[in-house]
């Protein structure tokens, strides 16, 4: 099982560097940010991987590489820095999408999960007053 999380994982920082569009090591924390939101809320991150990461959570060997990954790209938020809690707002945010979209219970139709995509954005870009 190990093999297919490090494999999932590593799947997800793929496409992770492909949005950002340069070395992770380049990145400043909002971009990591928001990679990984227009990832987590894509079509790619599919029902099979929520099953993955949820088995894991038993184990603390599985969950090393999510949480080794979530490290890398999301860093940590601090209470005392209100731009870093948008920055969690909009993983969770993402992460929450994705739940939603795993368990087929959104209903969204297409224009509403547009719309909550670019909230997700916003947020991890610092233009949330932009509508």
């Amino acid at each position: 099982m190990l093999a297919v999380v490090e494999y999932v994982t590593a799947s997800w920082e793929e496409r992770m560097l492909a949005q950002l569009g340069k070395p992770l090591a380049e990145a400043g924390v909002a971009e990591r940010v928001r990679a990984y939101a227009v990832v987590v809320s894509g079509a790619a991150t599919s029902r099979a991987d929520l099953a993955i990461f949820v088995d894991s959570v038993y184990d603390e060997a599985l969950m090393k590489p999510w949480q080794d990954m979530l490290r890398r790209w999301l860093g940590a938020p601090s209470a005392a820095d209100t731009r870093s809690v948008d920055l969690a707002v909009a993983r969770l945010a993402a992460d929450g999408l994705w739940l939603a979209d795993a368990s087929d219970t959104s209903g969204y139709d297409a224009e509403t999960r547009a719309a909550i995509i670019a909230r997700i954005d916003r947020l991890a870009t610092g233009k949330e007053d932009e509508e």
